[in-house]
């Protein structure tokens, strides 16, 4: 999980020689859209509150879940 200290996580990983995994911003949202794709495809109506960030949410707990397969243990960017 990131810590929330962008300044503080920087210096644990420089402390402990770890690589930070980056992805853009912009693959991002293009990642959310593909998911967003996948789950209208399934049923999943995305215009209500409950579903609205479903896609987003995937998208960031894919990425966390994944940490540490390339060395790095951070998560994905706000």
């Amino acid at each position: 999980m990131a810590i929330a200290d962008p300044d503080l996580d920087e210096a644990l990983h420089a402390g402990l020689g770890v690589l930070h995994r980056r992805i853009p911003e912009d693959q991002l949202r293009k990642f959310e859209g593909d998911a967003a794709e996948i789950f209208r495809a399934f049923g999943m109506d995305l215009d209500t509150p409950a579903t609205r960030e479903t896609p987003r949410r995937f998208i960031r707990a894919l990425y966390d879940v994944t940490a540490g397969y390339d060395g790095a243990d951070q998560g994905v960017p706000d």
